[in-house]
């Protein structure tokens, strides 16, 4: 039985087989085929065929889906980065910020302890800045003194990490951290903190700032425009603001770096404009401009610091600039400091015992305003002040010209550190009616120097409308009939080029009358002078003038002062490589 079911099984398959392999059977032209078979075999074809297509079915859905996923996914990170955008300008824009957040200040604005910190100033960008102004101030709560030290922005130190480039470059590098750190390192000084703002924005919220100025400006605008500003006072906006900070950086070689020291003035306006009359409005500006500033001082430390630098008296806010050489690198003027004063200028010294007060303090009188007879009738004044023990108060040991007479604002200018000097200088102006106190060693001999500008009207009686004193000037300048005794020394090694200075500086300043002759023109001690030095020996009358007047003409050099007049003359002019190389 098995064997026949086998072989009747084996004949059924292999019947079905042979009519799969043959394509046209004799199935396929049977007319009366039954119709459920036909229906049945259809229906087994489409599964086959269903089961076929199956996959590529749930793949195409796979591919869909997670492109839709995608599209959503990148219209929801759009919509967020508009929507940013949109709030962003909306509501905290440049033009209109929001004050989401009121400063409250301490209740006592005395800055009780002694700080020293860079203050810094850059245009708009602070993540990017393009550095304008560098000072390091130090403050002792002691005396109440602050000492500032302008620097131009492109000296060169070493930056840890990035060897020797200017130090506005420390800022792109690492921040106002790692300028603290070079200057640390490369002037000697501790510094524990620091301020950078945004000068065209702070100065902007505050509605602008007014600048005192000592001379007149000329200044070149960022959108190629001229404008001059007055000796005196002047309303600056931010961007007028930045382009005085610029002219007076350090980068414009038709700018001494001496006069880097102009900057205080726009600080000295800063401070008082943020610290404001009243305690509320400290706290409403620094709201205004706490998102354009960068500092590690928390508020209660910036609060007391800006309304203390703001209400220092003039005596006790000292003000230097960083001794530097120019040197030419890649076509670009770059600075190269000298420290050796760093330490002495910031060696604070205790205030005077009152036994000093009784000193006689020599002061330099110069007319600054070119009113005729001011710098005499000023003299009498102030040589008619005693101490209360009879003795004088102040000894003129010069009277004569300023360098020029556009100063509108007087200035009293202290060559000395000392204490009681100092307290002169107050008083002096006090005494004066007129000026502002600045400091610069080594400009005279005398203690003080002052030069009158037109802000000062002694009796007040404007001195132009007496005639006598012109008649009395007249006397004073003719009374000048001795010639000044001058000297030209070769330190430089170019042949011919003391004739060469004797000729520029006789036809200039021999001219309409003799006022100097020269004795001798010889080689100095060596060729290797890189600075051109006018030495004056004498205090004769005009000689301190005419060597303002030679430094003038040749454009170079440093007016010094010595003893030591071997040559038996008036002035010795040393020339240098810095005449030649203009």
């Amino acid at each position: 039985m098995t064997s026949d079911d086998d072989s009747k099984n084996y004949s059924e398959q292999d019947r079905k087989k042979d009519d799969l392999e043959d394509f046209f059977s004799d199935d396929d032209f049977e007319v009366g085929r039954d119709t459920n078979e036909e229906e049945e075999q259809e229906e087994q074809s489409s599964s086959h065929r269903s089961r076929r297509v199956k996959d590529p079915g749930k793949r195409k859905r796979a591919i869909i889906s997670t492109i839709t996923i995608m599209v959503i996914l990148a219209v929801i990170a759009a919509g967020l980065v508009f929507s940013y955008r949109f709030i962003r300008n909306r509501f905290f824009s440049q033009e209109e910020p929001v004050e989401t957040v009121s400063i409250t200040i301490p209740e006592d604005l005395t800055l009780g302890q002694d700080i020293n910190l860079i203050l810094a100033g850059a245009r708009e960008d602070l993540l990017e800045p393009q550095m304008n102004t560098i000072v390091f101030s130090s403050f002792n709560s002691t005396d109440n003194r602050l000492i500032s030290l302008y620097m131009p922005v492109k000296v060169l130190m070493d930056i840890p990490g990035f060897g020797l480039e200017s130090i506005d470059r420390a800022v792109d590098y690492g921040g106002m951290d790692l300028l603290s750190l070079t200057l640390r390192n490369g002037l000697g000084v501790d510094v524990d903190h620091y301020i950078l703002m945004d000068m065209v924005n702070v100065v902007d919220s505050l509605g602008g700032i007014t600048v005192n100025l000592n001379s007149s400006v000329d200044l070149n605008m960022e959108d190629g425009s001229e404008i001059s500003l007055d000796a005196g006072p002047n309303d600056m906006d931010g961007t007028t603001t930045v382009s005085f900070l610029e002219r007076f950086s350090g980068t414009e070689s038709e700018v001494t770096p001496d006069d880097v020291q102009r900057q205080k003035a726009v600080y000295n306006a800063l401070f008082t404009a943020i610290n404001g009359n009243q305690p509320e409005e400290l706290a409403e500006n620094l709201t205004k401009i706490s998102r354009y500033m960068d500092t590690n001082l928390n508020l209660e430390e910036l609060s007391k610091t800006i309304s203390t630098f703001a209400r220092i008296e003039s005596a006790n806010d000292m003000v230097y600039g960083l001794d530097v050489s120019s040197v030419e690198l890649e076509g670009r003027t770059y600075y190269v400091p000298d420290i050796s004063r760093v330490s002495d200028i910031f060696s604070v010294q205790p205030l005077p015992a009152s036994e000093e007060a009784y000193e006689t303090v020599t002061l330099d009188i110069l007319n600054g305003a070119g009113t005729p007879g001011i710098a005499g009738q000023a003299t009498e004044l102030v040589q008619a002040l005693n101490h209360p023990d009879g003795q004088k108060k102040f000894e003129v040991a010069e009277v004569g010209n300023a360098e020029r007479f556009d100063y509108e604002v007087t200035e009293i200018i202290v060559s000395s550190t000392e204490g009681f000097v100092m307290s002169a200088a107050e008083e002096l102006m006090g005494f004066l009616n007129a000026g502002n106190i600045s400091t610069q060693e080594g400009l005279s001999q005398s203690q003080i120097v002052v030069i009158l500008g037109s802000d000062f009207s002694p009796g007040g009686v404007t001195v132009a409308d007496e005639p006598e004193a012109e008649t009395e000037e007249a006397q004073e300048t003719q009374a000048v009939q001795e010639l000044i005794r001058v000297n030209i020394l070769n330190g430089e090694g170019t042949t011919g080029l003391a004739n060469t200075v004797e000729d520029i500086l006789v036809e200039r300043l021999n001219d309409p009358e003799p006022v100097m002759e020269v004795v001798e023109k010889k080689n100095a001690d060596h060729f290797d002078y890189g600075q051109t030095k006018i030495i004056v020996f004498t205090d004769m009358e005009g000689v301190s003038q005419l060597a303002q007047e030679i430094q003038q003409r040749l454009g170079v050099g440093v007016i010094e002062s010595s003893d030591d007049n071997v040559d038996n003359v008036d002035i010795s002019i040393i020339i240098g490589s810095d005449y030649t190389n203009r």
